[in-house]
Formats: C-alpha cells, structure tokens, sequence
C-alpha cells in the first residue's frame, strides 16, 4: 500500500512536521514501509503528480488557518487520482471534525492523535475491512457525516515508536543554521489554563502527561546515531514544569557524554536559576519564552498566565549570566487590554534585550477562551477560517510573507482600538527590531547572530575532525565557510 504524507504550506516557522513523522514511524513498525512525505513549505504538488497517481491514501495534517488551502488541496489531489482516499488530522480535524468532512474530496477524518487511528485506518483499506469501528474516525455514510466512538488518548507516550525523518529528510529543514535540527517532544499538552490556549489545546492533545527520561535520551542517542544529529529542540509546549523531571532529565544525559546542543520552549512560572544552570551543563544553548505581555494586568486577568514580570525580568538576568540565548514571545491585540497595555507589550520587548523575538496579533481561533470573551463583547470582527491569516492593508507588501504571525490582520475590535491601531503598532515594533529573518524572528543584530551559529558549527566539526580524522569534517567545515561568505 502506498502512503503519501502532506504538510501544507503554513507560511510559517520551516520545522519538520513532527506529527507526520510520528506517524510514518507506526506505519513503519506495523510493516508498512512505503510513505512519501510532501512539505508544501518547501516543495510543490506539481513535482509529485507521478508519485499521487499511485498513491491508495493519502494524510494530510491541518490547522485551522489552512483548513480552506487544505480543501482546494484536496481537489487539485482528486483530480490527479480520483481513487485515492484522502484523511485530515491534526488539531483542526479534532476541534471540527463535522466541517471538515463536509467537502466532497475529503474521505476520512481522524479526530486526537492518530498514531494508531490512522495505523487502523490504512490496515483496513489494506484488507478491505470495515473501517466504522475504528475509534476517533469520521467519516460519511450514504450521505450522512458518522464519528465513531472518541479515541483514547496513549496514556504511556513510551509505548509509541521514536518518530523517523526519512520521509522529510532533516537536512531540508535548515535555516541560520549550517547543520539539521531535530524537533523532540518530551510531553504532550499542558496543565496550564491560559486563555489563549485553553481549552482548545487539551481537546486535542488530551491531559497532561510526560515520557519517562530513559525513553526520551534513547530517542536522542538514535537520533545522533541514525542521522547525526548534534541539535535538538524539545518542541514542547513547555518542557520545564516539572523541576525535578528537569533537574533528572541532565543529570542523566550528563552521564551519556554525547556532546549534543539542545534547546527548549521553558515557562517563567516554574524555571529558576539552579534549573537553567544544570540544563547548560548539559548542553542547552537557547531557551523560548512566551512572555505574551508587557502588562501585569492582562497576565492576570485577561491570559490567566501565571506569571509575574518581575520573575521574567530575574530569568533574563539568570540568562545573561549563564550566557544562555533567548527567545521571546508576545501578542498584541487582545480583547481585554487597552492602547497602553499593548503599548507596554512592545516596550518590554524592546527593554528585555532577549536575542530574537516573534510578536502574534490576537486572532480569534476555535475552542480558547479569548474567542468565547470575544463573542460575549461583541468584540470580534465577522471572518472566515482563511482570514485568521489575512495581511493587514499596511503590513501586506511592507512584511510580505516575512512575518505571517505579525503581518495577518486584527479580528478583534474593542471600545478603545480597533485594525487600525493595530497596524500602527506593527510599525513601532519594525521601527524597534530592525533585523527580521524569512520566518519573523524579530534580532537585536542577525549579522551577529549568523556568526554565533557558524562559529559553533565550524567549532564543533573541527574538534570532530581531531578526535577521528574523518575527510567529511573538512568537506562540512569548506562548505560552511562558502555558505558564509555567500551571505554577504
């Protein structure tokens, strides 16, 4: 059976699509071998017309912003092979599996995790089997839209296989950096209730629950083994709430030895200092904050974040200190602030002195509580699904597809400021951070930042040179040098 695996164009942050992947490792272990990968980031349907002809099924993943690109997708895929069953999962799917089986090219829908659902699936279209009792599954019957019982979500994340990148071939996915990146997940969920989030994210990814240390180092062992991996990025949604999983977690990859840069997506609520000096010591070379806002107020009483700003003023202290890199996220233009708490969201992000920064403006997405607050104000603005992405009128040509977090447009409008205002921000925050790369990372200097990544590869290959002799270090090292220079 053939299996063909499509992330679309989310005109966003280039990663491997770790779901994807996820799942081509079950269909992998269940002895089914023969997946393609697609990623509409980076390539086009058109260069794989040969390869849809013979697919018998094909999964795409999908949130909500592409849900619309996603049905025309499903077309232009029909028309190329009108045989093949198509499949959506991922986090739209599971909030809005009705819509999204409605359109005629769409086939299946797989509501939660589907590891095992979409497994089910292609075993019983394999074997020509009766798919309706395969639970999580949505589909149509005689015309009518059916959900089977909901799925249970893997309560042990032990028992799922390591996810493999031969389908989406990590060296596709590099950007300042001149080696390949590997996303991990040491969790899924998260037990925080922020507004933005809640209760969207848990109707996904279900409760809270955490992969055991040995299992997530092993991962990372056979990782470095199988494709040479030296950088990790644990994509959690947060990877330190649990201070003593943490502090366990580097004492035991301390003892590996295995000489890997890793990195994670950290909360201010949880980390301290003694916490960030023990994940250095083991490697961590850049931590993400979602800082959100420069107001106390709309932490508290609007997002429910659960931080305080003088916590997140100790932990850039603490960073700076342990010359730890950082990353900072915010969003402006939520129901609920006024003209001078956004205001004071960019004015903190310009007085923290983090490396990078990435601003969102406040969309209403499907399931969180800022859209309920929203509609009971009568604060958002009539959309449709493909405007949760839509460039404002001064953002569009001024950030292109630089920024799509910042550049879409504002759905909300209060009492004191609407779209307007909203883009009139966006240029104090341009006017602030003046160096942006393809993807919306806002830089103090990129220049700088560029020569940080080169000097640490060009660093790390050379003592690997000296420690086996082998000709590829010097054949990496001459090409990171060419990269280098082509920059300029």
């Amino acid at each position: 059976m053939k299996i063909l695996l499509i992330n679309p164009n989310v005109d966003s942050i280039v990663a491997p699509p770790l779901g994807l992947c996820s799942l081509a490792a079950m269909l992998k272990s269940k002895g089914y071998g023969d997946i393609l990968g697609i990623d509409l980031n980076l390539d086009s349907i058109s260069d794989f017309k040969r390869e849809i002809r013979k697919a018998d099924i094909i999964g795409i993943s999908v949130v909500s912003k592409v849900f619309p690109d996603v049905v025309e997708l499903s077309r232009e895929l029909k028309k190329i092979n009108p045989k093949v069953k198509i499949c959506l999962g991922g986090p739209h799917p599971s909030l809005e599996p009705r819509d999204c089986i409605s359109p005629k090219t769409i086939d299946f829908v797989i509501v939660g995790h589907g590891e095992n659902s979409f497994y089910q699936l292609v075993e019983v279209l394999d074997n020509k089997k009766d798919f309706s009792k395969i639970k999580g599954l949505c589909y149509k019957k005689r015309g009518k839209i059916k959900i089977s019982k909901s799925c249970e979500f893997v309560k042990d994340l032990d028992e799922l296989p390591f996810p493999i990148f031969d389908s989406f071939p990590l060296q596709k996915y590099t950007r300042m950096r001149f080696f390949p990146i590997a996303p991990i997940i040491s969790s899924r969920s998260c037990p925080n209730v922020c507004t933005i989030c809640q209760p969207a994210l848990r109707k996904i990814a279900g409760p809270y629950r955490k992969r055991s240390i040995k299992h997530v180092i092993d991962e990372m062992k056979e990782l470095r083994k199988k494709y040479n991996i030296r950088l990790f990025d644990f994509v959690d949604n947060t990877f330190t709430i649990n201070k003593n999983w943490v502090m366990d977690f580097c004492k035991e990859l301390k003892k590996e030895r295995m000489n890997v840069k890793w990195g994670c997506a950290a909360t201010i609520k949880t980390i301290d200092k003694e916490m960030m000096k023990a994940m250095k010591e083991t490697g961590c070379t850049f931590l993400s904050f979602g800082i959100e806002s420069g107001s106390q107020r709309v932490l508290d009483e609007v997002i429910h974040k659960g931080i305080s700003l003088e916590k997140v003023k100790k932990v850039m202290k603490w960073a700076s200190e342990l010359r730890l890199r950082v990353h900072c996220w915010f969003i402006i233009g939520l129901p609920g602030e006024t003209k001078e708490e956004i205001m004071e969201t960019v004015e903190l992000a310009k007085n923290l002195n983090a490396n990078s920064v990435m601003f969102s403006v406040g969309v209403p997405q499907p399931y969180v509580e800022i859209t309920r607050i929203g509609k009971e104000n009568n604060w958002i603005i009539p959309h449709t699904l493909s405007d949760l992405e839509k460039p404002g009128f001064y953002s569009y040509g001024l950030f292109g597809n630089l920024d799509p977090y910042l550049s879409r447009t504002s759905l909300f409008q209060t009492d004191q400021w609407g779209p307007d205002f909203i883009e009139l921000v966006k240029f104090k925050i341009i006017e602030d951070f003046k160096d942006w790369d393809r993807s919306g990372f806002g830089f103090r200097n990129i220049k700088k930042e560029s020569r940080y990544h080169f000097i640490e590869f060009f660093g790390s290959e050379l003592l690997s040179f000296f420690n086996d002799f082998k000709l590829k270090h010097i054949k990496l090292m001459m090409k990171a040098i060419k990269y280098r220079l082509s920059s300029y």
